[in-house]
Order: structure tokens, then C-alpha cells, then sequence
């Protein structure tokens, strides 16, 4: 069983500097195209591979009536006759079972999960990553450390305000925002590992300030949510030491105020004041509310010709697409964007409904707090997508992995305690 649960930190740790560094592959070292879509092959299959990997245990995943049904219905749709080739079926099935496939594995092996050793090797990890995107942030857009895998295809490096949208060590934006949401799940366990203030403190300023120059409004907003949950839930903890939070709030603010000759203030200034306008703009234009409510109106005023069923899954899928060509029945329906809406044209309202229920049964079954498992449930059925963006898929699995088996195993430590009292 100790062999099991090194193997199974060791892939953990493989899945996450995989997905972490496989960007910085595509953009600074394989110039050719085939490299990098192999690369990015690999990062979308990478759940199935792990689980190949460790067939001994992947039998148990199929005890779960909910992800047998659910993952023969991706089939079904697979061969749906609207959709274009069984090709685009194929890649729909790994888009929609990647993530779901990944979490439930973990819970039906999670004794055999013990993630304490490589929480130091994360940290670090996530260190590293703000840093090079600090540095990102006051380079110009066309500086090897701002290179994007094909600029053509999205036209130009991404600004806010006058300054670089940082990427980080990924392909593209998305990429790094999808880190984002790991980091901020990350601050859970140190509270939890009951770590330093001082370090919580900086960790999670560090971080805050990452979603700041990320540019992305959601990464703040999650931000904030999942740290107000965090406060909330562990006041009791938390309370205990307010008094030593004071020291490290007092250092920043005085870095942040009296620092000006060293180009401190003038820099979190600009920071604040770039994404400030970007938030703005946004709200003016009517864009932030489009993005929040935007695929709720689609879906509630669908358009489609096939709701129940739709067209196929995979269909929709850029990559497939660029392979194999594009269904006249995607044509048909235009233009289609948010995650939601991709998923009932795909696969009909039967896989919108499956998407809840897997969402429901998997926050049920977690070990972590209520507020918590609220907020991962609204995640999971609309912000957050999970099927066709693979880095999101895998950083929320990840960072929902690793909050549960600190959560379990910190648990169990009480349990016994209180036990042998």
C-alpha cells in the first residue's frame, strides 16, 4: 500500500509540472508545428493515460453507476449520425471524460493518495511561476518571454491597460488564469498544514496580485470568493493568530507605500490601475455582464435544431475541426463561444443534465468544507469550463484533489487523536 501511495504523489506531481511546463515546450523550444500539437496531444490525453497506467486500480472507478451511464452516453453521442466523422466523436470523448474520469479516480483510491510530501515542491513550484510572470509584466510584448505559440492565430500579444496579459509558463492567457484557480486552492492547504502566517500571507498576496496582472477579471473575482470562503470557514484557526497577521500586512503596505524610489509603488500603481480600466471598459461595453449571464441566455434561448440529443459530441472541438473539417450542422447554428452552450449543441440537454448530476455526486463525496463544495459546484456546472479547456480541467481537478486529501488525511490525524485521549 506504501508503494501505491508513493506512485500515486509521483503522478500527481508528474500531471502538474506536465501541465505546468508543457506551454514553455511548445513556445520557447519545439519550433515546429507537429511538435507542439503533439505536445498538446499528450496534455489532453494525459488523464487516460494515467489511468491505463495504474490499471490495477481503475476498476473501481466503475463501481460509480453515474460515470458508467454517463460515459456511455458520451459513446452514443459519439456516433450521433449529424456528426461529421467518428473522429470528432472520439476527441469529444476524451474532452468530456478527462476531467470527470480524473476526479473519480482519485475518490474511489483516496487512502491510496497521501499528498503531504510534495506540498514544499508546489509551493515552490507556484513561486516560480508568479515570478516569471512578474517579470513577464514589465517586458514589452515582443520579447522572447511574451511569445505566444501562433501569434497569427489570435492576432496579437493580449494587453491590459499598457501592459502584457502574462501567460506565464503556457501557450496562451487561458493557460496561466487556469493556474490561477490551482494557487488560489493551494492557500486551503497551507491553512489547513497550519503553515506560518507570514507565509500564508505572502503566498496569498503573491497570488492575489498574479490574478492582477493576469488581466482576468475571473481570476480575481474566484479570487476573492474562495478566500472569503477560506476566512469564513477557518475563523477559528485563523483567529488564534491574528495578532501575528499584522506583521506581514504591515510589510506589504509599507512596501507598497513608502517603496517608491525602488519602483514598488509605481508598479503596483500601474497594476491596480490596468486592470481597474480594463474592469471598466468592460462594464461599460456591457461585455463583464455578457460573459457572467451571457450563457445562461443562450442556453434558456437555444437556438439549436436538436436540444435533446444535439449533434454530436466533438463537433464543435477547434482541433477537430482543423483535422477533419467542420459540420454543416455547426455552420448551421453559427457562431458558438461559452462552454454551456457547446454542450448542449453537442450533446443535447441530456449532457447538460449529466454535467450537473456528476458535479453534484462528485462535491457530495468530497471531505472538504461546505461553503467550499457550494462554490465548486457553481464551478463545476457554469464558470468554470472543464471540457474544452484542457488547462482548467486540469488544474481544478488538481487543486480539488489536493485540498480533499489534506482535508481526509488531517481528519484521520483528529480522529485518532481524540481517539487515544
Amino acid at each position: 500500500m506504501i508503494n501505491l501511495i508513493n506512485k500515486n504523489s509521483k503522478l500527481f506531481l508528474y500531471i502538474l509540472i506536465f501541465t505546468l511546463f508543457s506551454g514553455s515546450l511548445r513556445k520557447w523550444v519545439f519550433d515546429s508545428k507537429q511538435a507542439g500539437n503533439l505536445i498538446f496531444g499528450l496534455q489532453l490525453i494525459l488523464p487516460l493515460i494515467i489511468l491505463v497506467k495504474n490499471s490495477f486500480q481503475i476498476s473501481r472507478i466503475f463501481n460509480n453507476q453515474y460515470i458508467v451511464i454517463y460515459l456511455l452516453y458520451l459513446f452514443i453521442s459519439a456516433i450521433n449520425p449529424l456528426n461529421l466523422t467518428i473522429y470528432h466523436g472520439l476527441i469529444g470523448v476524451i474532452l468530456h471524460i478527462g476531467f470527470w474520469l480524473l476526479l473519480f479516480y482519485y475518490l474511489s483510491n483516496r487512502e491510496l493518495f497521501q499528498l503531504d510530501s510534495i506540498i514544499k515542491i508546489i509551493f515552490i513550484l507556484i513561486i516560480a511561476e508568479l515570478i516569471l510572470a512578474t517579470i513577464q509584466y514589465t517586458l514589452p510584448n515582443d520579447n522572447i518571454l511574451n511569445k505566444y505559440v501562433d501569434v497569427e492565430k489570435v492576432g496579437s500579444v493580449a494587453l491590459v491597460g499598457t501592459s502584457v496579459r502574462v501567460t506565464g509558463t503556457f501557450s496562451y492567457i487561458s493557460g496561466f488564469n487556469s493556474f490561477l484557480v490551482f494557487a488560489t486552492l493551494f492557500i486551503w492547504v497551507l491553512v489547513k498544514k497550519y503553515y506560518p502566517p507570514f507565509q500564508i500571507v505572502s503566498m496569498a498576496c503573491f497570488i492575489f496580485y498574479g490574478c492582477l496582472i493576469s488581466g482576468s477579471r475571473g481570476s480575481v473575482y474566484l479570487f476573492v470568493i474562495f478566500i472569503s470562503a477560506l476566512v469564513y470557514q477557518q475563523w477559528n484557526y485563523l483567529s488564534k493568530f491574528l495578532g501575528s497577521l499584522i506583521l506581514p500586512v504591515i510589510f506589504f503596505l509599507t512596501l507598497a507605500a513608502g517603496s517608491g524610489s525602488l519602483g514598488f509603488q509605481t508598479n503596483l500603481n500601474k497594476v491596480a490601475d490596468n486592470f481597474s480600466e480594463r474592469r471598466q471598459r468592460g462594464r461599460e461595453s456591457g461585455e463583464e455582464e455578457t460573459r457572467i449571464f451571457g450563457e445562461f441566455l443562450a442556453v434558456y434561448n437555444f437556438k439549436g435544431n436538436y436540444p435533446v440529443l444535439g449533434i454530436g459530441i466533438g463537433s464543435t472541438y477547434q482541433g477537430a475541426q482543423a483535422f477533419f473539417g467542420t459540420s454543416e450542422f455547426v455552420k448551421e447554428y453559427g457562431f458558438v463561444e461559452g462552454e454551456i452552450e457547446r454542450v448542449v449543441l453537442e450533446g443535447g440537454f441530456i449532457l447538460l443534465l449529466f454535467r450537473v448530476l456528476l458535479a453534484f455526486v462528485l462535491v457530495r463525496a468530497l471531505i472538504i468544507p461546505l461553503s467550499l463544495k457550494f462554490i465548486l459546484f457553481l464551478c463545476l456546472i457554469y464558470f468554470v469550463p472543464v471540457a474544452f479547456n484542457v488547462y482548467n480541467s486540469m488544474f481544478l481537478a488538481l487543486g480539488i484533489i489536493l485540498v480533499d486529501n489534506i482535508f481526509f488525511w488531517e481528519g484521520k490525524k483528529s480522529f485518532y487523536a481524540k481517539k487515544n485521549v
